[in-house]
């Protein structure tokens, strides 16, 4: 394998600990606009496509065509996403990976769904100085699963697909980082914690096509807030 000089890592569910707050965020906006109180298991079956695709999925059929209505869900979502910014928490081991990998001299980057409260989050969590490139769904006109954030993400940071691994929690993240010929490693399938990432530097790596183990990869996630 190519040597790494880059990772790419997504945000909600794989840095952040984020899954309750999203619950609360969509269940709250719901309830404002006076539609019937998502489930927890609803929310979190789609909360890795973003909060624009989220609103449209979790309307009613006959309102999703209401082009006013979920702009004006939009509007009130990002005001009440940075309303529970606070009670996010970074992942287990985030921290500790993070300078592990500056340490090493690795450009580390981001690549998430999450939109404008990304800066905001990461400063919150106290993980901002750790990345050399931030790409959001501001960035892209498509966000994952399309490779686009990827691929932005690998322009800024100076790096090729094949000297990069990408970190994620979600189908979507795995599906993103193939079609950006980025191996691609789940958190929960690859990794129990972050921490493990550090083997994919001293050769005791495992592939993902070989990994018999079963997580993240196919199912819901947890952690996505926009």
């Amino acid at each position: 394998m190519t040597e790494i000089k880059a990772v790419i890592f997504d945000l909600d569910g794989t840095l952040a600990d984020s899954k309750e707050t999203i619950v609360e965020l969509f269940q709250r906006l719901f309830t404002e606009f006076g539609f019937p109180t998502p489930t927890p298991a609803r929310i979190l079956e789609i909360e890795q496509f973003g909060r624009r695709r989220i609103i449209e999925l979790i309307l009613p059929e006959e309102k999703r065509g209401d082009g006013e209505l979920r702009a004006r869900m939009f509007e009130r979502c990002g005001v009440l996403a940075r309303e529970v910014l606070v009670k996010i928490k970074p992942a287990k081991g985030a921290g500790e990976t993070l300078a592990w990998l500056k340490k090493r001299g690795v450009k580390v980057a981001l690549a998430t769904n999450r939109g404008s409260t990304t800066e905001d989050l990461l400063r919150l969590l106290g993980l901002r100085g750790y990345f050399d490139a931030v790409v959001t769904s501001e960035h892209v006109r498509d966000p994952k699963p399309h490779p686009e954030s990827l691929l932005l993400a690998l322009e800024r940071l100076g790096a090729k697909p094949g000297e990069a691994l990408f970190v994620g929690d979600s189908g979507v993240d795995l599906e993103a980082g193939r079609a950006a010929g980025i191996k691609t490693v789940l958190l929960d399938k690859e990794l129990n914690e972050l921490s493990e990432l550090k083997r994919w530097f001293d050769g005791r790596k495992e592939s993902s096509e070989k990994s018999g183990g079963k997580g993240k990869g196919s199912g819901a996630r947890a952690g996505k807030a926009r």
